[in-house]
């Protein structure tokens, strides 16, 4: 092998300062979208919980009510724990890499704006 092959291979092989500064880029784009899909679904949780709020005080049924703000407390803690796991498994392939970061972000938006239509769905069936 020449050594002009050897330094050729390594220069392709070695990430480039313009190919990390575009990882982080992504990044910080892939974050910035998971905050804002967080923000969206803390406003219609807000909403969904008022409504089953409003369910709770004119249902007088079944033993005092059903209990919808609390089983949506309930099911909202528990879908927070389900998401940020599904989404650390998702980020762990590639742990140690630049891409993680991404990863893991773009899982939480994903579940995150699913779980916000789930939670607008629920304030339509409630009207």
């Amino acid at each position: 092998m020449s050594m002009r092959f050897l330094i050729i291979a390594a220069a392709l092989a070695a990430p480039t300062v313009a190919a990390t500064q575009e990882q982080a880029g992504m990044s910080i784009k892939a974050e910035a979208a998971r905050k804002a899909a967080d923000a969206w679904m803390a406003a219609v949780y807000r909403r969904a919980r008022a409504a089953m709020k409003l369910l709770d005080e004119q249902n007088t049924s079944r033993g005092g009510g059903f209990g919808f703000a609390v089983t949506l407390l309930d099911a909202q803690r528990k879908w927070i724990v389900l998401r940020d796991r599904q989404c650390s498994i998702e980020q762990a392939v590639f742990q140690g890499g630049s891409m993680a970061p991404m990863v893991g972000a773009q899982c939480s938006t994903r579940m995150t704006e699913e779980r916000t239509r789930d939670l607008q769905a629920l304030l339509s069936d409630t009207k």
